[in-house]
């Protein structure tokens, strides 16, 4: 990690927003092969 807090408080909000990114796109993916399973029945 940085030295500085500053810079290691705004790596770690970079890394949280990835994360979060990462995150909502797995969510979106997931929903859709929900909706997919629910249309194939």
């Amino acid at each position: 990690m940085e030295d500085d807090p500053e810079d290691a408080a705004a790596a770690l909000q970079g890394i949280h927003a990835d994360i979060k990114a990462q995150l909502d796109a797995l969510d979106n993916v997931l929903e859709n092969n929900r909706q997919s399973a629910k249309n194939e029945k």
